[in-house]
């Protein structure tokens, strides 16, 4: 689940704002103490990058913590039967599910340590392209950038089909060395992420799925140059990169 996704969610979610909470149920309900929250009012859900909390009034210093991993989902009032329930809160009027994640009790300084300045929040057009990428080239200069994109303290929320696709567009590979790259380039790269991550949402938005919207991930053939797609584990993250290897060739 990419940070699109996230706030998506967050943005359903806001209808759930002043109920209060009844129950807790699902494989990581332990996990949550739900004895600090059953009987709360939901006061904020916070998009973080990949997170999202959940802060409770008159419960200062613990808020809930829900990670969607890979393959995760947040449901309103709807089951996915066959689908392992990691979270279940049942508020007064409105049923919140995650599915397929992880959740836990965090500290409220989690959560703000958490929250994205909106300079560094690829999904807000104050996007700064060039904050993004100077603190990606001083923090990470010898990583590949298949692995450079997905830290997500640089940038959160930032997945691998959002990488993949921005790296091909803005025809960059994923194997060159962050501090390899020309910083016009870095530029480029920064600017397409931002704007996929943009579509992505508006595409979460409309209901509609994002595969029709992707250049190249997921593709066999480039639609620039008709060659074929290289598609591996590559880096220390061992995450699969897709790229056009003739569109896109290393630098160094």
């Amino acid at each position: 689940m990419e940070g699109p996704g996230i706030r998506f969610f967050a943005e359903n979610l806001q209808r759930v704002i002043g109920q209060r909470l009844e129950a807790v149920e699902g494989e990581r309900a332990g996990a949550v103490e739900p004895e600090r929250f059953v009987g709360r009012t939901l006061a904020e859900v916070v998009p973080a990058g990949k997170l999202l909390f959940f802060r409770f009034r008159s419960v200062d210093d613990v808020v809930i913590r829900v990670h969607c991993l890979m393959f995760g989902d947040v449901r309103i009032n709807e089951d996915r039967p066959g689908k392992t329930l990691t979270l279940r809160l049942g508020f007064e009027r409105d049923r919140v599910d995650v599915y397929l994640g992880a959740a836990r009790a965090a500290t409220a300084g989690e959560m703000d340590d958490g929250r994205v300045p909106v300079t560094r929040d690829m999904l807000d057009p104050r996007f700064r392209p060039a904050r993004g990428w100077d603190a990606a080239a001083k923090a990470l200069p010898d990583a590949i950038l298949g692995d450079a994109l997905l830290d997500q303290d640089l940038f959160p929320g930032l997945g691998n089909k959002i990488k993949n696709e921005a790296m091909f567009r803005a025809r960059v590979s994923p194997l060159d060395a962050v501090g390899a790259i020309p910083r016009a380039s870095g530029l480029r790269l920064m600017r397409e992420a931002a704007a996929f991550s943009r579509h992505f949402l508006g595409e979460y938005r409309a209901g509609r799925h994002i595969q029709p919207s992707m250049q190249l991930y997921g593709r066999r053939t480039c639609p620039a140059c008709g060659g074929p797609v290289s598609k591996q584990e590559i880096g220390e993250l061992q995450r699969k990169s897709h790229w056009c290897p003739a569109c896109q060739p290393r630098k160094a």
